[in-house]
């Protein structure tokens, strides 16, 4: 599901009639999505861009403006990192600075003047700017049943439909490679937080995806969380993602009683000089305790491998694969390092020109490109040595099948391992 969308749509008031329409998963081509469009004949589009996709995206709204007289709005990563570049494009009429955006509403309502978290362009043309939110956040009522709940699946989910929650925004840290690592952190009122699982318990949801980037960035809180959902019996199972240095105890727990049964974490590299020049702190130590805690509680963990970071060397790779390897860890997944909009390797982009180049050497599918010195090959193959040094275990199966607890979660770990067979 595009969090970035669905966020929003709590924020357009109950006077705005909305449409959602979701072409990956909905598996529209082109011309049937123009159909869609046209038949609802919007005043407002709201498109969700990326660095990839930047270029067709406003050769399609350029098109659709020939047909509907509608303002586009767009929102993505390479919208929030290069706003007024892409606002400068004669096809946009206005950029959201980041997602949910407090002036969204006073905006679509045409109020005057400036809109917090929105940039647009007045009948004149002149670019009006409001200010970035950084107080605590706040969504409104989410418009889950809008989207096509029932399409949406998740490698780690155990129950179906899913849906994702976000209890907080971004991340405190500043890891050099994150493409998020420059957006300012944000708590999710608390309150908003449990009218919206009470209104997904009305709807029937069982499961949750925690999408914070961080759920842990305030363990205090994180655990708060969890005792709120035990105290009112919600009754979710959910998956999170973690960073292992602020795991405790307590917190495994905590997160066991409220429906936790997958955790993710990120551990990148073991490498001390990597993270260092990337601004990252990591404990092997304290991953090892972690993923152990996990285990004593019966909470399934993934651990995030990031290979081809710059500065990595066969020796650095093994070292981490090793590891991984050697760890109480259910899942691995390895991913290798490309560019990112937002982090501080990537290129600048300063005009549209920019933008517009073939970027699919930042697909980190493809990896067509190896930032370090090893090549695209030997990466790929320590990747695939990874992901069979790993899985090829057998008291690891024998742990991963004992987890198995519905048809759903064994149907779609059957499909993520013939994906990953498939792919390496």
């Amino acid at each position: 599901m595009p969090i970035d969308l669905l966020i929003i749509s709590g924020s357009i008031s109950d006077d705005f009639e909305m449409q959602v329409i979701d072409a990956n998963v909905e598996e529209l081509n082109q011309n049937q999505v123009e159909s869609k469009v046209i038949s609802y004949s919007p005043d407002y589009l709201i498109c969700l861009s990326s660095v990839l996709t930047a270029k067709s995206d406003l050769e399609f709204i350029g098109e659709l403006k020939k047909r509907v007289p509608f303002a586009a709005i767009l929102m993505g990563d390479i919208v929030y990192q290069r706003p007024h570049q892409i606002i400068a494009d004669d096809r946009v009429d206005a950029v959201l600075l980041q997602f949910p955006s407090a002036g969204l509403n006073s905006f679509l309502n045409r109020k005057p003047g400036n809109h917090p978290d929105v940039i647009y362009k007045d009948h004149s043309g002149n670019l009006i700017q409001g200010d970035y939110s950084k107080s605590e956040a706040s969504f409104g009522q989410l418009k889950y049943e809008l989207f096509p709940i029932e399409k949406y699946r998740y490698p780690l989910m155990q129950r179906h439909p899913f849906v994702p929650v976000i209890t907080n925004l971004s991340c405190p840290h500043t890891c050099s490679y994150c493409p998020v690592q420059g957006v300012v952190y944000r708590k999710r009122n608390m309150a908003e937080l449990f009218n919206e699982l009470d209104y997904l318990k009305k709807l029937n949801i069982k499961e949750l995806m925690i999408g914070d980037l961080m759920f842990n960035a305030d363990v205090n809180r994180s655990k708060e969380i969890c005792r709120q959902m035990i105290s009112a019996n919600l009754n979710f199972s959910w998956t999170s993602l973690m960073r292992p240095e602020s795991v405790d105890e307590e917190l495994i727990s905590l997160a066991k009683r409220a429906g936790c049964h997958t955790i993710s974490f990120g551990v990148e590299t073991t490498s001390e000089s990597i993270l260092v020049n990337n601004s990252r702190k990591s404990d092997s130590q304290k991953i090892k305790s972690c993923l152990s805690y996990c285990d004593k509680y019966g909470i399934k963990s993934l651990v995030i491998v990031l290979l081809g970071l710059p500065g990595e060397t066969m020796g650095t790779a093994m070292e981490t694969i090793s590891f991984v390897c050697d760890t109480k860890a259910t899942f691995l997944s390895v991913n290798i390092f490309t560019k990112r909009v937002g982090s501080k390797y990537m290129d600048k982009m300063d005009s549209l020109e920019e933008i517009f180049k073939d970027h699919s050497d930042l697909d980190s599918d493809s990896v067509l490109v190896s930032n370090c010195d090893l090549t695209t090959d030997q990466l790929k193959t320590l990747r695939r040595t990874a992901y069979l040094k790993f899985y090829c275990n057998p008291s690891r199966i024998i742990r991963i099948l004992s987890h198995f607890r519905s048809l759903t979660e064994i149907l779609e770990k059957i499909r993520s391992g013939l994906m990953l067979f498939s792919r390496t």
